[in-house]
């Protein structure tokens, strides 16, 4: 009996060991935040405007590891043309607060919600939408179809059935318990391998990769990041929103990285079952960094993208 307690003591001590340890990280230091804080339903949100006021409203929504400093270079080119962008960190990145519940899709739809009250954005916006913010994009779009003027989609997220996930993690990542454990224990070390190996590869973001190794040391990005990996935000029907978009007639654009090994360019081919009107280019030498590897031929994209649709 004695020999069962310990080791059911240990098995404990085993699998409270990561989640102890994020308790004890730092939280993020929201006094160096570079633009501004926004206290919303759900958190503290950072968040920056680039570019003239007046000018037709640009928002830009990041992935599930890389914060809104994957957008510097596009909105600073944006800004440069005359656009008026506004870029954010996701709950759980960058400056923003950890955040007060599971990154479900609802949680992170309201986040966009708010922040956009919060500013008093009026009319229509055009919206960016990288790798998860694929998903955020069409979902919200979805739930205010009349708010938005035409979508542009960056190696979008939302094709988990069509990605060739191994067995085990998609077990894994369909549990959310256990998702948040394995994450905590391994799901950094495997990031921060895939963000060393990215280090020579052409950046127009200065300083971005070590900029995503710092997420990796603050409070509440490693239950961000498995949070939404193992809620609705990946799980949930991203085919519906995507046909709303279609029904309502809204312009989409999506980029596609031809040697993307995250979101594999051949998914295009179930957007465009979702949504045949659905436009799409092909970076043939871009990986899953678009738009702070690539910024250049994504603002030559929009803007030809913005002329296309205006003109329709």
């Amino acid at each position: 009996m004695e020999y069962l307690v310990t080791a059911l003591l240990v098995a404990a001590a085993v699998i409270a060991a990561p989640f102890i340890r994020e308790r004890f990280r730092k939280p993020v230091d929201q006094s160096k935040a570079p633009g501004s804080l926004a206290k919303l339903s759900q958190g503290i949100t950072h968040y920056r405007w680039f570019g003239p006021e007046g000018g037709p409203t640009v928002v830009c929504v990041h992935g599930q590891t890389t914060p809104s400093d994957a957008y510097l270079a596009v909105a600073e080119k944006l800004a440069a043309k005359g656009y008026r962008v506004l870029i954010y960190d996701i709950y759980g990145r960058g400056y923003s607060s950890d955040g007060n519940g599971p990154q479900t899709r609802d949680f992170l739809v309201r986040q966009l919600e708010d922040l956009l009250e919060d500013q008093g954005v009026k009319g229509k916006v055009s919206l960016f939408g990288y790798s998860m913010g694929g998903l955020i994009v069409p979902e919200y779009t979805s739930r205010h179809a009349e708010r938005v003027e035409r979508i542009t989609l960056l190696v979008p997220g939302g094709f988990w059935k069509t990605i060739p996930f191994g067995r085990i993690t998609k077990f894994v990542a369909s549990h959310p318990l256990l998702a948040d454990w394995s994450y905590a224990v391994r799901g950094s070390r495997i990031l921060e391998i895939g963000i060393n190996a990215s280090m020579g590869e052409k950046i127009d973001v200065a300083g971005i990769h070590q900029i995503q190794l710092d997420q990796l040391a603050r409070r509440g990005f490693r239950y961000a990041v498995s949070s939404a990996m193992s809620r609705d935000m990946f799980h949930g029907d991203n085919e519906a929103p995507n046909r709303v978009i279609a029904k309502a007639g809204i312009p989409l654009l999506a980029i596609w990285g031809g040697m993307d090994d995250v979101i594999p360019p051949a998914t295009a081919a179930v957007l465009t079952e979702w949504n045949p009107s659905a436009r799409h280019e092909l970076l043939e030498d871009a990986g899953h960094g678009l738009p702070y590897t690539h910024s250049d031929e994504v603002v030559a994209a929009f803007e030809a993208f913005v002329k296309e649709t205006k003109a329709a």
